[in-house]
């Protein structure tokens, strides 16, 4: 049993005169692209208006003509391979940052743990006008007993308050030293103390005790102690 080629109707309907779909195509794609839409659903109908479901078939193809981009749903491996890699770039950019933070965080309150030796050393300066040598004579207890979230041990050695990073602190900053030296006034002993953390620039005119001991980076250290 031999097909009737599929035609495109002329003037709305079907008719022996119509040329075939699958010539008229490639004629009608230089034309613009809604007139190979109606031409096309043209020859559609004319072949499927005597079907048993017409209007079911019509519908399902107005839906895949009005969806030209339905064939490329979804990404391509290399526009996923490129998502990955730029999420990989963002994420390398950002540890470093915030594991700083982090350090920065730990010893700032590690300072503020520390603010009991500096009344401590202030104490003695004010009645012997020197510094105390170590935590005795600052009337402290021994380093290794002076425990705290981030500190794991606290010394006094020539009045400079030496702090060592431990129990809770982050790994990059267990067993490091943070160092607080205090500066006097010549000239002026009732002066208070004015204390110089880490890697901080020394103040012009003010005389400093004890070795600094610190070796943190200082971009790990808060505002006060790298400026």
């Amino acid at each position: 049993m031999s097909r009737d080629p599929l035609v495109f109707p002329r003037n709305g309907s079907a008719g022996s005169n119509s040329r075939c779909c699958a010539e008229q195509a490639p004629h009608c794609q230089s034309q613009q692209p809604n007139l190979v839409e109606r031409s096309l659903l043209r020859c559609f109908q004319s072949r499927t208006m005597k079907g048993p479901h017409p209007g079911r078939i019509d519908q399902g193809f107005r839906k895949a003509m009005s969806n030209p981009w339905h064939s490329r749903r979804g990404f391509t491996l290399i526009e996923l391979m490129v998502v990955v890699a730029c999420i990989a770039i963002l994420a390398a950019l950002a540890l470093p940052n915030y594991q700083d933070r982090i350090i920065r965080t730990q010893v700032q309150e590690a300072l503020g743990f520390a603010t009991f030796a500096e009344d401590a050393v202030q104490l003695f300066h004010t009645k012997t006008h020197r510094m105390p040598s170590n935590n005795v004579e600052a009337g402290l207890p021994p380093a290794e007993q002076i425990l705290g979230n981030y500190v794991a041990r606290l010394e006094v050695e020539q009045g400079a308050i030496h702090i060592r990073f431990g129990n809770r602190a982050s790994r990059a900053l267990a067993d490091k030293w943070l160092t607080l030296r205090p500066g006097t006034s010549p000239n002026a002993s009732r002066v208070p103390i004015s204390w110089l953390c880490g890697v901080a620039h020394p103040v012009s005119g003010l005389d400093y005790s004890g070795v600094n001991r610190t070796d943190i980076e200082a971009r790990q250290l808060p505002l006060d102690c790298r400026l």
